[in-house]
């Protein structure tokens, strides 16, 4: 007997288009791109990390970033999922925390993924200010998956500073950037100017500014410099010697007057004038005697005070036209004399005349006034005292 085959033997499934044929005959859960799957009803993994996924967020404080996380069963029954938030350890248990806010928002209730079904969970993070917020959650399921091992997926956010003071600061760190180039280069030119100056001149050789009497003393130790000597020395040089130059040394005239053996006569004549020259240059000069000491300065102000008051007082005479006044008498005024007694009084007249030409010659008598410095009289008139210095 032939045998049929019976419909209750064939597999119904393909009979529907929405069917995969590659789907897993056990339950599974793609969660984050990697695959759990149901291994027995055994958990002997449970409290072990089975799939770890992680999240990160960047933006700034007060915006919003987003992100999706995949959930898709593979499997061919329906899968009840949940989530839990997990405790974070704390790295630094003695800081204070701040007041703990919600960072990260989406959909945290319970649900159900059909099989051949692709769920997105879309996760948001925002902070109002700068902070790192970092969240744990674990993804529960029935029927239990990875025997017992738990899905895991971290969520960090970064939130950043939004600096709204960039421009303003951009805009300062320019403008000082310049100044600071304006200084150094104006500071670069003014020492640049300061080290561009005119040389200075050279100096004159010393020896312009030598004297001949500075030469002549130089030359000759313990003499003393007289013009008219010198000037008879140069002649003596150039009679003996004309085609040289005189280094005003009388040393060196002597060996040249000594050198005129063959001229006798001139060696005689020329040695008899250099000793008479140089016993005048041997005397003291009356210039080196004079010192300059303070009662030498005031004697001569006294004197110059006093040879400059008859002018000053004629001067002031003439601007204030005062009548002309003699002070001074050099003629002592005779009495008026009766002509009854002229021929008496003859011999009594020729003793007035004696009398009054003695006291005129007393009153042009030079007084004898001593020098402090140079112990020698100086003569002062009456009428005006004379300065000699």
């Amino acid at each position: 007997m032939a045998s049929h085959g019976s419909p209750f033997r064939s597999d119904p499934l393909p009979q529907f288009d929405d069917v995969r044929s590659d789907a897993l005959l056990v339950p599974a859960l793609r969660f984050g791109g990697q695959l759990a799957s149901w291994t027995g009803n055994s958990t002997t993994n449970q409290g072990e990390v089975g799939i770890s996924g992680r999240l990160v967020y960047f933006t700034m404080a007060g915006e919003i970033a987003s992100s999706q996380l995949e959930l898709h069963n593979e499997g061919s029954t329906a899968i009840y999922y949940s989530w839990e938030q997990l405790p974070m350890t704390n790295s630094f248990p003695n800081l204070i925390t701040r007041t703990k806010s919600v960072k990260f928002y989406f959909n945290s209730s319970s649900g159900v993924i059909c099989p051949g079904v692709t769920q997105q969970v879309e996760i948001i993070f925002k902070s109002e200010g700068d902070c790192i917020h970092t969240e744990l959650w674990q993804l529960n399921t029935h029927p239990l998956l990875l025997q017992g091992a738990s899905m895991q997926v971290t969520l960090r956010g970064v939130a950043l500073y939004q600096d709204k003071t960039a421009a303003q600061r951009l805009f300062i760190q320019t403008e000082l950037d310049e100044r600071v180039k304006k200084k150094m280069c104006l500071s670069i030119v003014n020492e640049m100017i300061l080290g561009v100056h005119t040389p200075e001149r050279p100096s004159s050789p010393a020896e312009l500014y030598v004297t001949e009497e500075q030469e002549f003393l130089s030359q000759n130790p313990g003499l003393s410099y007289h013009h008219q000597p010198v000037e008879e020395l140069k002649r003596l040089w150039q009679e003996v010697q004309p085609e040289g130059t005189w280094d005003f040394s009388v040393h060196t005239l002597r060996q040249v007057v000594l050198s005129l053996r063959e001229q006798e006569s001139v060696q005689e004549r020329s040695l008899a004038q250099l000793n008479s020259l140089f016993l005048q240059l041997s005397e003291p000069s009356q210039l080196n005697h004079l010192q300059l000491t303070p009662a030498a300065v005031g004697q001569h102000l006294w004197r110059k005070l006093l040879d400059t008051m008859d002018a000053e007082a004629v001067m002031l005479r003439n601007q204030l036209g005062l009548p002309q006044k003699d002070t001074w008498s050099d003629k002592k005024e005779e009495a008026p004399i009766a002509d009854a007694d002229v021929a008496d009084n003859k011999d009594g007249k020729c003793e007035k005349k004696g009398g009054a030409a003695a006291t005129e010659g007393r009153s042009r008598a030079s007084a004898t006034v001593k020098d402090d410095n140079t112990e020698k009289p100086v003569q002062v008139r009456a009428e005006k005292a004379s300065v000699f210095v």
